[in-house]
Order: C-alpha cells, then sequence, then structure tokens
C-alpha cells in the first residue's frame, strides 16, 4: 500500500475520512450540520468547495474533530489561510 501524504488530499477526501472512522452515515452527519444528504455527498465527491470557516468549523464540530483536521493545515495557521491553501491545492484523485 503506498503511503498518502494527508497534506496532499482534498477536503472532501479527509471530510469523508472523518465521517467513516466516527462511524457516522452521510444523512446523520448531514441532519447534524443542517444540510442536505446531497450537500455531504457534493462536499466528499469535491463537487462542491468547502470555502466558508463557518462550514469548516460546523463540519468539524460534527464530527469531533479540529477543523486542522479537515483543512491539513499546520496548528499555526489561520482558519482562512488554511481554507485559502486548500483552495489553491491541486485536488485528490483519490476518494
Amino acid at each position: 500500500m503506498a503511503y498518502l501524504d494527508p497534506a496532499a488530499e482534498s477536503v472532501g477526501t479527509r471530510v469523508r475520512r472523518a465521517r467513516k472512522r466516527a462511524g457516522i452515515p452521510l444523512t446523520e452527519l448531514a441532519r447534524r450540520v443542517g444540510r442536505a444528504q446531497s450537500w455531504v455527498s457534493a462536499i466528499e465527491n469535491d463537487s462542491l468547495p468547502l470555502d466558508s470557516i463557518a462550514l469548516v468549523n460546523t463540519l468539524a464540530r460534527a464530527l469531533r474533530v479540529h477543523p486542522n483536521e479537515l483543512t491539513a493545515a499546520p496548528t499555526g495557521a489561520t482558519t482562512q489561510q488554511r481554507i485559502e491553501d486548500t483552495q489553491r491545492s491541486p485536488r485528490s484523485a483519490v476518494s
């Protein structure tokens, strides 16, 4: 199995991994964040960008992870810097 650098993964891949690790069904995560299941699916499939600090924090709370885990940013980076860095990085082909 090849090593995959978490920083090279897309936000959607990290959201999906955190959700599955927590054992939360897609429908339950959607309920927790007050969004449609299709919205969560679009985030996980990188069809819709996660470009809001508030949404990153909402998803992180619902998944019980630190926002850095979803954005793969160093601890010292601001949330806005993490979002901007994520938007600039290439999307991972791994889903």
